[in-house]
């Protein structure tokens, strides 16, 4: 018993199976050199994000100290007036 197929191995000429051939031979390294590439730029891209993000927290944090130790100057200030020296004070609710 044979089956028929819509494509009979001798169907393809010479020229088709070998322009498939050169076909085949040349997209493989392309596919492979387009999965590396992406591959490389997705890892730099996530180092890029790290070391983005690492400088903004710095910057963010410089930002903070800063605030802070001009809050705490000014806490002294206030806190070596002589206005707060003769503030009156409740002893006896502590």
């Amino acid at each position: 018993m044979k089956f028929k197929t819509k494509f009979n191995k001798a169907s393809f000429s010479f020229k088709t199976k070998l322009l498939i051939l050169f076909l085949l031979i040349s997209a493989v390294p392309l596919v492979l050199a387009i999965g590396l590439n992406a591959m490389n730029m997705i890892t730099d891209l996530e180092q890029n994000t790290i070391k983005d993000g690492e400088l903004r927290n710095r910057i963010a944090q410089e930002k903070i100290t800063e605030l802070y130790e001009k809050n705490f100057n000014i806490l002294h200030v206030l806190a070596d007036t002589p206005i707060s020296y003769h503030y009156p004070r409740m002893e006896g609710l502590i």
